[in-house]
């Protein structure tokens, strides 16, 4: 907006833009869906990951966060998974991804059987994944439409993402994208876009988004937690960045 109340012409155009680039995230999210869980989609969920460690003790836990949330009667209490039996707290030896249990609850009361469900989260998760990484980039690092749509496939879709299908626990990275954001919106000295929302909300989104994947997968948060320290001794480091 000019100061003769006029619209700039470049800020018009980059509104009718975005406007029109609207869909692309979406459909490029569609693709990578399609592409990394082919062989789910032509096998109708009857091709499972072939290694058996990791994605048999992650559809365990998942289900075991489903059954405690029903109560069934060997499931009664969360932190006591009914294996090693009677060694106590055997959840905890674990990642124990009630954080990301929300993505699987619904196919299983949907009646999906287990594994059926666990697919069904892995395909939920990377759509997450996508869909934060683009609000990061998009909103936090203020690209525009093309290039966060592509930096989210890469985060979403890339090598090491579609490497975390043998390792289904690695797998929900959205609450760690979430934290980056709210990152860049407390500290951020730009004017705000909108629609915006004061620090004192991206504080709380900090703190639930961390405390969820901590309570999902251990590994994602330790890093998170580490790398956010460094970036604070930076800071702290730096007159320029000292005060904010």
């Amino acid at each position: 907006m000019r100061e003769d109340g006029l619209v700039d012409r470049s800020t018009s155009t980059r509104m009718a833009s975005g406007r029109t680039a609207a869909p692309i995230p979406l459909l490029v999210c569609l693709l990578g869906c399609t592409w990394v869980y082919w062989p789910q989609w032509v096998s109708g969920f009857g091709d499972m990951p072939a290694l058996m460690r990791d994605p048999r003790l992650v559809n365990y836990t998942l289900e075991h966060g489903f059954r405690w949330l029903m109560q069934y009667p060997l499931h009664s209490d969360f932190w006591q998974t009914p294996l090693f039996y009677p060694q106590p707290n055997v959840t905890a030896y674990t990642d124990v991804l009630i954080g990301a249990g929300f993505l699987y609850w619904p196919w299983r009361w949907l009646g999906a059987a287990p594994d059926t469900a666990l697919q069904l989260w892995m395909v939920a998760c990377s759509a997450l994944n996508f869909a934060a990484a683009f609000q990061l980039l998009s909103r936090g690092l203020r690209v525009g439409v093309w290039a966060a749509t592509l930096g989210a496939f890469l985060m979403a879709f890339g090598g090491p993402a579609t490497i975390r299908i043998w390792h289904p626990q690695l797998m929900p990275q959205f609450f760690v994208y979430l934290g980056l954001l709210a990152l860049f919106e407390i500290f951020s000295d730009r004017p705000p876009r909108r629609p915006s929302v004061g620090p004192r909300v991206w504080i709380v989104v900090l703190c639930s988004v961390s405390a969820l994947q901590l309570y999902t997968a251990f590994y994602p948060f330790f890093f998170f937690a580490v790398f956010a320290s460094i970036a604070l001794g930076i800071s702290i480091s730096r007159a320029a960045s000292r005060q904010r």
